[in-house]
């Protein structure tokens, strides 16, 4: 049988004598390596994007009406400037030959 005396008194005083104070578990050390819940999930991600996209695609079509809107004007002014052209060509070119003419 082995002599606990013998071996414990083998052992130095400073390994044998345990530090209560110092060995005890300190609860709040783990308590902090606890990862935080993540509160801003995937489902808030998702709606932000989803929204944003329909912002945009509403966006995109407010302006592409109003492209077309502009565009139906143009379209009118360059028609409208044409015509006065035409009728002013006409004009001028019946002076000339009235001119020729006369």
């Amino acid at each position: 049988m082995i002599n606990q005396e013998k071996w414990i008194g083998s052992l130095s005083i400073k390994n044998t004598k345990f530090n209560n104070i110092k060995n005890q578990l300190d609860h709040d050390r783990w308590i902090n390596t606890i990862p935080k819940k993540n509160t801003y999930n995937s489902m808030h991600k998702f709606s932000l994007i989803a929204i944003l996209f329909v912002c945009g695609l509403l966006f995109v079509s407010a302006v592409k009406n109003e492209t077309r809107i502009l565009q139906k004007e143009i379209n009118n002014l360059e028609a409208s400037i044409n015509e006065n052209l035409c009728i002013e060509l006409y004009v001028f070119f019946l002076g000339i030959v009235f001119i020729h003419l006369s």
